[in-house]
């Protein structure tokens, strides 16, 4: 099995993704108390 060469950037870039993920559910999804789906939602209910 073959690995590509992975750029840092893209790191970099889904790291501030993530943060802008988790800044939008803690402001929006979270005080209503409305979970969202897949690993983000398995994560608001733990």
């Amino acid at each position: 099995m073959k690995f590509k060469n992975y750029d840092p950037f893209n790191f970099v870039i889904l790291f501030f993704a993530g943060i802008i993920n988790s800044v939008g559910v803690t402001m929006f999804l979270a005080p209503v108390n409305l979970y969202d789906s897949g690993f983000s939602g398995t994560s608001m209910l733990v």
